[in-house]
């Protein structure tokens, strides 16, 4: 008898260390550190802002590019996967708010209607759900944060290709070590969030 509650004792034991260990990996954002070290996938610093100086053009002169159109649209939990798990797990219990598949033609075609130079996205999903929105071949390059296939689109920024080049990009998560994707810890029970 004596040795079932050694064993039952010991397993106990065994199970609460194994708890407290999970625990603090997950505290301490092991699982982002994991991936991070096992796919290369530390964010791109942001620029220096010496990095590209800019030359002031003086006088009454208007710019050579011509006038631009920007549009930022806050899209507020604009995923399909938000939307797969709220059917799963809540019974479709979306607390007032519309699916966002009934947002998104809405959604395409304001931003459509005013035919931008320069969009910013927020609250954004994945790459197909801002292709959902902004059609891949609707001219467009798309900057955000990239792992292989995998797009986070949470601060999307997408610019004109005929318009704009490229030339520098980078990211910076909102928690204690900005270089760390998918940090968290900038605010109690705050979401994922990073600057483009």
């Amino acid at each position: 008898m004596l040795r079932w509650i050694k064993r039952i004792a010991y397993t106990l034991l065994v199970l609460l260390l194994s708890a407290l260990a999970l625990a603090a990996f997950i505290r301490f954002q092991g699982v982002q550190y994991f991936f991070a070290y096992t796919t290369g996938g530390f964010a791109r610093p942001l620029p220096k802002v010496d990095a590209y100086p800019v030359q002031p053009q003086g006088g009454n002169n208007p710019c050579a590019s011509g006038p631009l159109t920007v549009v930022t649209y806050n899209i507020f939990n604009g995923a399909a996967l938000v939307e797969r798990l709220v059917e799963r797990f809540a019974n479709g219990d979306l607390n007032g708010f519309r699916p966002w598949s009934e947002r998104v033609p809405e959604i395409r075609d304001r931003i459509a209607s005013y035919n931008p130079d320069l969009i910013g996205l927020q609250e954004t999903g994945w790459d197909d759900d801002i292709a959902a929105i902004i059609p891949r071949d609707a001219g467009y390059t798309l900057v955000s944060y990239k792992i292989g296939d995998f797009e986070y689109g949470d601060s999307a920024l997408l610019f004109r290709t005929a318009r704009f080049e490229l030339l520098d990009s980078g990211q910076l998560w909102l928690g204690k070590n900005p270089d760390l994707p998918m940090a968290y810890g900038f605010k109690r029970l705050s979401m994922l969030r990073y600057a483009n």
